[in-house]
């Protein structure tokens, strides 16, 4: 499956997303009493999928 991002704003709300979730996994690492390591995956996608949903229906998207 392809898809196509000709509309920016479909970038735009797709960067956004991503840039959420990326930051939502820094801020999952753990504290420095823990020993260090990476960040909460799961968190990650979920708040990335939940921000993509969000903009999407507060920004609306094109039809074709």
């Amino acid at each position: 499956m392809t898809v196509h991002i000709d509309n920016p704003v479909i970038l735009l709300i797709f960067v956004i997303a991503c840039l959420a979730g990326y930051i939502d996994y820094k801020r999952t690492k753990p504290k420095p009493p823990l020993p260090p390591g990476p960040g909460d995956l799961a968190s990650a996608f979920t708040v990335g999928a939940l921000t993509l949903t969000a903009l999407a229906f507060l920004l609306g998207l094109p039809g074709n």
